[in-house]
């Protein structure tokens, strides 16, 4: 799980379960494991909803994170962007203001 916001108030923000197929085995990494690779705003909600691709151990990834609130997307989103090839352990320690 990528961690980013630690409040409960209405910035908070959700990664739905990411895994990857492999021998007909589904594999769920856990933690704020791997280095981002991407992320991209959705084409049917891109002010709600990001798309991030992560790798470990030569893996791919995809994640889907759900915001409630607009503007707090866009920050993640222009956040994420400029930290990409960092580990999401990295990433998840940045504190972002209110």
């Amino acid at each position: 799980m990528l961690r980013i916001c630690g409040n409960d108030g209405p910035q908070v923000m959700k990664q739905e379960e990411s895994s990857r197929h492999t021998r007909n085995a589904f594999i769920h990494p856990e933690g704020e494991i791997g280095v981002l690779e991407n992320v991209r705003q959705s084409i049917v909600n891109p002010d709600r909803c990001l798309f991030i691709t992560m790798i470990h151990h030569g893996s791919t990834y995809l994640g889907r994170l759900n915001f409630n609130h607009e503007e707090f997307c866009g920050q993640i989103f222009e956040l994420l962007k400029a930290n990409c090839g960092r580990s999401l352990t990295e990433i998840g320690s940045i504190d972002i203001p209110n």
